[in-house]
């Protein structure tokens, strides 16, 4: 279930304009009304969140560009925290679109944080960072242009007092986490292009994903880029086909020069 959260967008209303707050509520999968909502930004600065984005193996990114669903992959290689700006993490990373890579590099900037509590989880230790990005790409490289929107991670704390990504329910149809939804914009060009990537789910994605227990594409966008994942995942293909396909979905092409 996707909807905004009364209390959380109570809270933001001083930070944000409406339609951003119509973006969170598309961005947070939480199937329970918030009943509770505490700021915690000062305590989230004393905690490095790199791993969130960084090496973070645990569930799988997906992700698109423009209003065909053209398949966009994208991975971060190195975050490090701001030590004068703990809640400012710069990113490196690249991004691949119909094999077009681009290095780029950026920052994400934690804006607000909060402890939240649910219906279903009145006692939950757990909460949601909600921040923005922006990454440029190396302007010497084809096709590069800027990404630059939104995001937000669901967190809990563990018996250590640690703030850790919340991948608990990681096996539940519904979950999903690191939402970022924003634009891609073509250098020296002013029309933006819908960028959107998450983990397990992408934001606003409705038209390209049909899946129930997990992400599956529609085949009818099969030509923008989801082929290879289509057969690797979804049955019905030869063995041969599914084996070069699964193969193709596991290669490091970010290590490719």
């Amino acid at each position: 279930m996707r909807q905004i959260l009364p209390i959380l967008v109570l809270l933001l209303l001083p930070f944000y304009s409406l339609g951003q707050l119509e973006s969170f509520g598309k961005l947070i999968n939480i199937e329970d009304e918030i009943t509770e909502s505490k700021e915690n930004t000062e305590e989230i600065k004393k905690h490095d969140l790199r791993k969130f984005w960084f090496k973070n193996k645990t569930e799988r990114r997906f992700a698109y560009i423009g209003d065909n669903f053209q398949r966009l992959k994208i991975v971060f290689l190195s975050v490090i925290q701001n030590t004068e700006n703990p809640l400012e993490y710069f990113v490196y990373g690249k991004s691949n679109v119909s094999n077009n890579v681009c290095p780029f590099q950026g920052k994400i900037i934690i804006k607000d944080s909060y402890y939240i509590k649910t219906l279903e989880n009145p006692t939950e230790n757990s909460g949601i960072i909600i921040g923005e990005y922006v990454f440029f790409e190396d302007p010497d490289t084809n096709h590069s242009g800027i990404f630059k929107g939104i995001c937000t991670s669901l967190w809990y704390k563990d018996s250590n007092g640690d703030i850790k990504y919340d991948n608990r329910n990681s096996d539940s149809d519904s979950y999903n986490n690191n939402q970022f939804t924003g634009t891609w914009t073509q250098y020296g060009k002013h029309k933006n292009k819908t960028a959107n990537w998450g983990d397990s789910r992408i934001p606003e994605s409705e038209k390209l994903d049909t899946g129930a227990g997990e992400f599956s594409p529609r085949k009818e966008f099969m030509k923008n880029g989801w082929d290879s994942y289509i057969k690797a995942w979804s049955g019905g293909y030869s063995k041969t086909e599914t084996e070069n396909a699964q193969k193709k979905e596991q290669e490091k092409w970010w290590k490719k020069k």
